[in-house]
């Protein structure tokens, strides 16, 4: 699924939130993919108690960081001026919201524990708390070895067919600017996706899918289905059909992050609540 001439455009400023388990590295490189363009800024986040601990635990904090970053992306990235570090600390999720909020971050990149012994991804809480808390779009890195993301001078993804699940009890118009402006990164037609129940009338959905498709300018345009299931499952199934890399999802506040969590364990796509 790989969209060889296709690169990813600006996307303001980044936050990756990484905690130096075995996750991070992934974390770290989907982050820098996604703030490559030159003119977008990258910055990465350690909580970590030790810079409460006094001047030489913060300078040995932030020497690992320092260490980790050099060793999970290239150089251009690691050492160019709009890179920034930053160890933190204080209560985990708090303190990424408040710094994601303090920099103006229009995407912040977050990822999950490794797979349990059942193929599982963990959820961790504050993963949930940070999706719950967010009010900017959030990227959550599954734990696999799959690239969503190849960092060359540009960076180069392999979204395939973006799957937008929209909920159509909901507002959906920051997640369809969020899917237009990554579709200039896909060879591709947008997959609007919308998960009904049994009474609903296909038809009317459709017309409200089009209708929110007209409020936005993507890249390749649109191509929209309608199916009738458990709504995990049914998104699941569709992307893992079609070969999505990327699957966004608009923000329903009765369960932030439920929907996220499930999908991120039954997929290796890249999930982003908008």
């Amino acid at each position: 699924m790989t969209d060889e001439t296709k690169t990813l455009p600006a996307l303001g400023t980044v936050v990756c939130a990484i905690d130096g388990s075995s996750t991070s590295r992934s974390v770290l490189y989907t982050a820098a993919g996604f703030a490559n363009h030159h003119l977008s800024r990258l910055v990465v986040l350690r909580v970590d108690d030790r810079a409460a601990e006094g001047e030489s635990a913060l300078t040995a904090a932030v020497a690992e960081l320092h260490e980790l970053v050099n060793a999970s992306i290239p150089g251009h990235l690691a050492y160019r001026d709009g890179t920034d570090l930053l160890v933190r600390a204080g209560d985990t999720a708090g303190t990424i919201l408040a710094t994601a909020r303090e920099v103006d971050a229009t995407l912040l990149v977050v990822g999950t524990r490794a797979r349990g012994s059942l193929g599982r991804a963990l959820f961790g809480s504050t993963t949930s708390a940070v999706l719950a808390g967010a009010t900017m779009p959030v990227a959550v890195v599954p734990p696999t070895a799959d690239e969503v993301i190849s960092i060359e001078s540009t960076s180069v993804p392999h979204f395939g067919v973006i799957v937008v699940a929209l909920d159509l009890g909901t507002r959906a118009e920051r997640q369809m600017h969020v899917a237009a402006t990554l579709s200039t990164a896909s060879r591709h037609r947008l997959l609007l996706l919308h998960v009904a129940s049994a009474d609903t009338d296909h038809a009317h959905a459709e017309e409200r899918m089009a209708a929110l498709a007209r409020g936005v300018a993507s890249a390749h345009g649109e191509r929209m289905l309608v199916k009738e299931g458990q709504v995990v499952d049914t998104i699941a199934a569709v992307a893992r059909k079609v070969g999505s890399g990327l699957i966004i999802l608009g923000r329903d506040r009765t369960a932030a992050g439920a929907v996220a969590c499930e999908l991120v364990r039954q997929t290796s796509a890249l999930v982003v609540v908008a």
